[in-house]
């Protein structure tokens, strides 16, 4: 079953599908409701960049009689039953198509979707070695003091990206959340705008600091730098607009650059 379970995600994952919500819960094989609407309250707080102007939200209730639901594999703490403060495993899906208050750094119209399995353990306890075994592909991406994360990478193309990870608390062998992720940001073609956008911010402040006299820049020319880069470089929106589609993979390395107190600090 557990093997059965993860290559069912790792198929979600793989399909590229997670916008279309029909699609996506026949390959679960759980049935489901779904109700749109307005996701952020009115009016939108724009004062960062970022921030959604508008969110127009799909969320999806999955049958209460599905498939996930407490079994005898959960983790042998609560195989047996349920105790009282542990939450029963649901499944949470949402899609958000997305219009942002400014296209500076981030996609301004973009669809993401995220599908979360909650209280995994209380389903089935899903050690590291289950994911392995199931998904040989998939590999530690990371963690913290308390966590650590299994990840799979789905489909990704120009248009979209796709991840599975596995959330694991310290102190604990089975993982306590499975999480899929598809995201327009997470395509390929976006990638590249933004390496290209990076690229461009990075270039465009060495060359104004280079000719401001660098290090020694007056104030009233470091006031001006942020304006000089706003001019000289399209908004990463727009280089997503213009980016060709051909499939290539961004690059992956770091740029360094220079704090916003001190950007011409070199």
């Amino acid at each position: 079953m557990i093997d059965r379970f993860v290559k069912r995600l790792a198929t979600v994952a793989d399909s590229g599908s997670m916008f279309d919500v029909d699609a996506t819960m026949r390959v679960l094989g759980v049935g489901f409701q779904s109700r749109t609407g307005d996701g952020i309250p009115m009016p939108p707080d724009c004062r960062g960049d970022w921030r959604p102007r508008q969110v127009i939200r799909t969320t999806v209730f999955a049958d209460d009689k599905s498939w996930y639901t407490h079994t005898h594999f959960a983790d042998a703490r609560w195989s047996a039953a349920l105790p009282p403060g542990v939450d029963p495993p649901s499944i949470q899906y949402s899609v958000d198509h997305i219009i942002r208050c400014s296209d500076r750094f981030r996609m301004q119209n973009t669809t993401e979707a995220d599908l979360k399995f909650t209280s995994l353990q209380v389903y089935a306890c899903i050690t590291k070695e289950d994911i392995s075994h199931a998904l040989p592909a998939a590999h530690p991406v990371g963690g913290g003091m308390t966590t650590s994360f299994i990840g799979y990478a789905g489909q990704t193309n120009d248009d979209i990206g796709t991840r599975l990870s596995f959330t694991f608390r310290s102190g604990s062998p089975c993982a306590n959340l499975a999480d899929l992720e598809q995201t327009q940001e997470g395509g390929m073609r976006f990638q590249r705008a933004a390496w290209n956008h990076q690229v461009c911010l990075a270039e465009t402040e060495h060359d104004y600091c280079v000719a401001h006299g660098g290090t020694s820049i007056s104030e009233a020319d470091l006031r001006g730098l942020g304006n000089y880069v706003d001019a000289h470089c399209p908004t990463v929106n727009t280089m997503y607009l213009n980016e060709p589609r051909s499939g290539e993979i961004a690059p992956t390395a770091v740029l360094t650059r220079l704090t916003k107190s001190n950007p011409c600090g070199f």
